[in-house]
């Protein structure tokens, strides 16, 4: 959960826990992925010849022992693979991925996305390579230089149509004393997933072979138009023996220096990279058990991993996986069947269920209104409307307790040497007038899951992004920015959004005609002047470069809250003043020494029980 989040997560939990503290004190598109099929053969493994690399920069000799690769040259081609749902570069040299376009998804100004980090120069970070550890030392297949073996249609180019059969592209790279080691990508027009399968031929150049890593250690791009916004929402995961492990870039606050690590061992589901609303996971198909690196760094804003596990050479192994690299979506992610939808970001344990069935309902309504603007609308009006019954019944018990405020206080006064006995007479005034102190709290706690829901759902929501509402709004998982400034406003920045100052103009409206909780002095007289007026302004600054369509839900609430808040001043009419309190009583005496006379005029000072008397005698 990103840093804006997480902090307006906290205001609002202020903003309730608050409302606790007053009234103790009062009292005490997503195309459906059909079935991965490895059947699609290779028909005729004849090699593409692959051009000398000339005079283009040599990578060194892949070498361990007796074992010899072809060196990798960055003149040596690519693999373009084209499918409806996305594009993927494979470099021959290192049998790596250098490109994962999704053209569905488009960058802010207007490139398809490209989940692949950018190059940074380092040794080793790669997508997707392969290390085997074997008795004569490690071979790093990074460098080596892979043939194709599968034909191709056109020269470097595999196209897979729309529900075609999937298509498999196997590269070869050959050991110079004997053995190879291959490298078969599955390719699925109807799939985010790209099925990956390592083989390796046994011959005299390749000694055993104890362990194999994968890694994907180039790390994320980022795609939003706010990259901080991304980079808060960057993550590395995985689920080990049942638990899922998160790391990201950095904290609360962000920050961080150098690369961090984290290890596990264990039986390995899956593993994954993810941006805010992109991931690439990956999926263990046969292994039973390995060691696992989750890596990040908060400075370069790059996290990758390493995947360990040991083999059996005896058995020639054939280690298979698949790798989902597309949207962060909970509906294709569970396909799998492995918690993979575990890495939506949809708050904490105790919202995650309520949340899975708002995305449902907001789904099954974009069937009948295919306007997520208007979804949200519909959405936040039925939640307002949905707990209506639950702010009267709140309403109502705070103007009791607003009522009986001057007996609080009288009490208080009377027994404040004596705890005990306050809160007996305080129980028994409530007893007597029917009176809950925490029955304005109570309905509003009911509502904090599904508020936190709510907000959760549309935050990670990836229908959201690029999905226009009306007018200038045209991304709903972007702020509604009018226009830029030629100066940037402190706290604001250049950018002018109005939803955020709508919505911040109904929480002050609601402010204003929302009764004023009496008989408040010191901290919570300032509690409440804070929860009126300060929080609306501080919830603007915050919600101003959230997305617009968890603004636009918010303002929504804010209005229907100001309607809501009209009638419910009409029903119960303004709060009555409170009555004039008894005199003070003298320390330690009697009850009904306090008792004001009927005529207004208070006793005499130190007049007893006889007080009232003419003569001795009663008048």
């Amino acid at each position: 959960m990103e840093n804006r989040t997480k902090i307006a997560f906290l205001l609002i939990a202020v903003v309730l826990g608050t409302n606790l503290v007053l009234m103790e004190r009062v009292g005490p598109k997503k195309p459906r992925q059909a079935a991965m099929s490895d059947s699609a053969g290779t028909a005729g493994l004849v090699p593409v010849p692959v051009p000398p690399p000339g005079a283009a920069t040599q990578v060194p000799a892949v070498t361990s022992g007796a074992t010899t690769f072809p060196d990798a040259s960055r003149s040596d081609p690519e693999i373009v693979v084209h499918t409806p749902l996305y594009e993927v570069h494979i470099a021959t040299a290192g049998g790596v991925i250098t490109s994962l376009r999704l053209p569905s998804f488009d960058l802010a100004k207007g490139k398809p996305v490209d989940l692949i980090g950018p190059d940074t120069g380092l040794s080793g970070k790669t997508a997707l390579g392969v290390r085997l550890a074997t008795v004569a030392g490690e071979l790093d297949l990074t460098r080596a230089r892979f043939d194709v073996v599968t034909p191709l249609q056109e020269p470097g180019v595999m196209r897979v149509a729309a529900g075609a059969e999937p298509q498999r592209l196997t590269l070869r790279c050959a050991a110079s004393g004997g053995g190879a080691i291959l490298e078969h990508f599955v390719f699925n027009p109807d799939r985010y997933d790209i099925g990956f399968e390592l083989e390796l031929e046994r011959g005299a150049g390749i000694p055993e072979v104890s362990a194999l890593t994968v890694q994907w250690t180039r790390g994320l791009a980022t795609t939003e138009g706010i990259q901080k916004d991304d980079w808060a929402a960057f993550k590395v995961a995985a689920r080990v023996d049942g638990e899922v492990h998160r790391h990201g870039l950095g904290g609360l606050l962000g920050g961080g220096s150098g690369e961090n690590e984290h290890s596990y061992t264990g039986n390995v589901d899956w593993v994954n990279v993810q941006s805010k609303y992109f991931t690439v996971a990956l999926i263990p198909k046969t292994q039973e058990g390995g060691t696992l690196h989750l890596r990040s760094d908060a400075r370069a804003h790059w996290l990758g991993f390493d995947l360990t596990h040991p083999l059996a050479w005896k058995r020639g192994p054939r280690e298979v996986y698949d790798i989902y690299a597309g949207p962060i979506d909970v509906e294709l992610l569970a396909e799998h069947g492995r918690g993979l939808e575990a890495i939506v970001d949809l708050g904490w344990p105790f919202v995650r269920p309520i949340a899975k069935i708002v995305l449902a309902g907001m789904n099954f309504l974009y069937g009948f209104i295919p306007n997520y603007g208007v979804v949200i609308l519909i959405l936040s009006t039925l939640t307002q409307f949905a707990f209506w019954p639950l702010s009267q019944k709140s309403f109502s018990s705070m103007r009791k307790m607003q009522n009986l405020q001057p007996m609080v206080q009288e009490l208080k006064r009377r027994y404040k040497d004596s705890p005990q006995e306050m809160n007996q007479q305080m129980m028994a005034l409530w007893k007597k007038e029917g009176v809950n102190p925490m029955g304005g709290c109570m309905p509003m706690l009911v509502q904090i899951p599904v508020l936190f829901a709510l907000y959760s759902a549309l935050r990670s929501s990836i229908d959201l992004r690029g999905a226009p509402f009306v007018l200038w709004m045209d991304n709903l998982a972007a702020p509604d920015v009018l226009f830029h400034l030629p100066f940037s406003i402190p706290g604001l920045g250049p950018a002018i959004s109005l939803l955020p100052i709508l919505m911040g103009a109904a929480m002050v409206a609601r402010s204003a005609i929302s009764p004023a909780m009496p008989g408040m002095t010191g901290p919570a007289a300032q509690q409440q002047v804070i929860m009126k007026w300060i929080m609306p302004i501080v919830m603007t600054f915050i919600f101003y470069k959230m997305p617009s369509g968890l603004v636009l839900y918010w303002l929504v609430n804010s209005v229907i809250g100001v309607w809501q808040q009209v009638m419910i001043n009409r029903k119960f009419g303004p709060v009555p003043a409170p009555t004039a309190l008894t005199a003070p009583v003298k320390q330690g005496g009697n009850d009904d020494s306090a008792a004001s006379r009927s005529d207004g005029k208070q006793p005499r000072r130190g007049a007893g029980k006889g007080a009232d008397r003419v003569g001795g005698k009663a008048r």
